[in-house]
């Protein structure tokens, strides 16, 4: 599996989206707000993302207060079976093992 530059850009965000969550979820919503990429290449590297089972989509949720969030969750796991890294190394690395299975 190849990463492209902007999936490796949105993993970055994504990975620090999910680091104060303690890597349970993140937002999908803190790609947008990085501003690293435009709003459709966010949707199209999210996509190939999600096809290349790297992230799970949950989808927009409504809160109470009228705002939305779209939540994620890895698709990855650590050798250990869990999510949490502790780099981005590290999620690159369970990238690389991935691709090698």
């Amino acid at each position: 599996m190849t990463l492209t530059q902007l999936e490796r850009t949105a993993l970055e965000v994504l990975f620090e989206s999910a680091s104060g969550n303690g890597h349970d979820f993140g937002f999908i919503d803190d790609l947008v707000d990085a501003r690293v990429m435009g709003r459709n290449q966010v949707s199209g590297v999210v996509a190939s993302l999600v096809k290349k089972g790297l992230i799970m989509h949950w989808g927009e949720e409504n809160c109470n207060w009228g705002n939305s969030y779209t939540q994620f969750t890895w698709e990855i796991e650590t050798a250990e079976g869990d999510h949490y890294w502790d780099t981005l190394e590290q999620l690159l690395a369970a990238i690389e093992q991935k691709e090698a299975a």
